[in-house]
Formats: structure tokens, C-alpha cells, sequence
């Protein structure tokens, strides 16, 4: 019995060893065969040699594959990158909130243009959910151009819009 539990428990940590996190690739060097990715609030430079480069369907990738601002799931066991995954377009595999900037808001469409890495997106008012500094409702007008703002996806929908504080 207490063999069975210590086994359990043993595979319960090796499991959550094994973690994965989104990314955004910051640059790629096919003369180091370098990733540097940032994920969260660091850069992780990764030797492409070292883990296993997929692309977004999960087949094997060459580092030529990667280039800078794509969204990347990076599993890491520890604190050792395992596996780079290239994601569909603005695919989010399990993403936090992303840094961006408002471009401008249109009260009269009720649309804001939010600026995320490379792309801008149009989003309707009441598509996403908007928030002000302290996550409490905010309204439309509430945004101006150029306010940096936390913008969270979905897949490849946008729901959450926050001012950054």
C-alpha cells in the first residue's frame, strides 16, 4: 500500500515537473542555433540543438522555422527548456495577458485597434471585456491612443482588454 502511494506521489511531481508556458520568440541566430524567447517577465536563450523545435501542427521543425514576434509554447522540465511549438497565427495555447498599446478607439463604430506584438486588431466593444488599471469595468472612452493596455486572447479572440498600470 504505501509502495502504491509513494509511486503515485512520485509520477504526481515528475508530471508537474514537466511545465509549459507561452512565449513570444524575441530572435532567432542559425549561426548559434539560438532561440532567445521571452516568457512571462524573462528571456530564455535556448540552444536549438538541446530541444525539440515542432511547428504548429507538432511536427518537427528547423530552427529557419522560427522567426521573431511568433507566439511559441515552451515546456520546460525545471528550469531546463525541453520543446519549442510554434502556435497557428495568434493561437494561444494556455496565454496570460500580452503587452500592447491602443492605436485609436472609434466610438462612433465602438471598436477599439489594439497593437500586439507585429499585428493590430480591431476589436468590437462589446466582444471583449474591458478594464480599467485596477480590473474593475471600464467603458470605451475610458481608452485613448497610446495607452498600454494587457490584452488577453483566446484562442485567436480577444476577451479581455485591460489599461496597464
Amino acid at each position: 500500500m504505501f509502495r502504491t502511494v509513494l509511486n503515485v506521489v512520485v509520477s504526481l511531481v515528475v508530471a508537474a515537473a514537466a511545465l509549459a508556458q507561452s512565449g513570444v520568440v524575441v530572435s532567432v541566430d542559425t549561426t548559434k542555433n539560438e532561440l532567445v524567447i521571452k516568457v512571462a517577465e524573462q528571456q530564455l536563450t535556448v540552444n536549438a540543438t538541446k530541444v525539440d523545435l515542432l511547428d504548429k501542427e507538432g511536427k518537427a521543425a528547423k530552427l529557419s522555422d522560427f522567426a521573431a514576434k511568433d507566439r511559441v509554447m515552451v515546456t520546460m522540465d525545471g528550469e531546463k527548456v525541453t520543446k519549442v511549438q510554434r502556435a497557428a497565427g495568434l493561437q494561444a495555447f494556455a496565454l496570460g495577458a500580452d503587452d500592447g498599446s491602443v492605436v485609436r478607439v472609434d466610438a462612433e463604430r465602438k471598436e477599439i485597434v489594439v497593437k500586439v506584438g507585429a499585428g493590430e486588431h480591431t476589436v468590437g466593444a462589446d466582444k471583449a471585456k474591458l478594464l480599467d488599471k485596477n480590473g474593475k469595468p471600464a467603458k470605451l472612452t475610458d481608452f485613448t491612443a497610446g495607452d498600454k493596455v494587457k490584452v488577453t486572447f483566446d484562442g485567436e479572440r480577444i476577451t479581455q482588454i485591460q489599461l496597464a498600470g
